[in-house]
């Protein structure tokens, strides 16, 4: 599976990140490395709530040599129901209310050009590939402690807490505002994902590129 790490921001707050024009609803600026990180709580205030979809605040801190860290998406604050009554898996019921503070978390998944930079700075064991192709591609081969080591070097290069995201947090985020089975509807469709059998030319084949 790819590596989906979260990052928090200590004390939450967005001083000293690079606002970046990408916003999730539209291909992000992958130009530097893309993420899918979360960085903290968020309490800039500017996300006024909206009905439908929004352009969500994106920001990158620059990393101790000068160059982009992950693109981040600002989450605001809310309140939505954890886990599915409509799922069979019983350890997705109840549905129930949580409510999660503003964050920030990445735009995509950590990419193996994000994680291979993190390898070679610190002189740990390059994942491997599995021959599907590096670069803009989601890190694979990679165990919890090392999302734990990479999240922690990020904070030492930035100067900001990296953490991974809670449960909750990743599913408030994932699921965008939807109540659904699935961000589209209640039913499978082809050519809605990116799976083993979603309808794609990718089907059986590699992981996609990120965004």
């Amino acid at each position: 599976q790819g590596l989906l790490t979260g990052s928090v921001l200590s004390g939450g707050r967005l001083i000293g990140g690079t606002a970046d024009p990408g916003t999730l609803g539209a291909e992000p600026e992958l130009s530097g490395p893309g993420a899918a990180l979360g960085t903290g709580e968020d309490d800039s205030q500017a996300l006024p709530a909206a009905a439908g979809p929004a352009a969500l605040r994106t920001v990158r801190d620059r990393l101790a040599d000068g160059s982009a860290g992950p693109l981040m998406v600002a989450i605001p604050a809310g309140t939505f129901g954890m886990g599915s009554r409509l799922s069979g898996e019983p350890n997705e019921r109840p549905e129930h209310q949580v409510q999660v503070g503003g964050f920030l978390v990445g735009a995509t998944e950590v990419t193996f050009s994000d994680f291979d930079r993190f390898v070679r700075a610190a002189g740990r064991r390059s994942p491997d590939d599995f021959g599907w192709g590096r670069g803009r591609r989601p890190v694979v081969d990679v165990t919890w402690d090392d999302a734990l080591d990479y999240a922690q070097w990020l904070s030492r290069q930035t100067g900001r807490r990296y953490r991974l995201p809670s449960e909750a947090e990743w599913e408030f985020a994932a699921r965008g505002g939807t109540t659904s089975a699935y961000w589209w509807g209640y039913a499978p469709e082809s050519g809605r994902a990116l799976c083993v059998g979603c309808g794609s030319s990718l089907d059986g084949r590699a992981p996609a590129l990120v965004a």
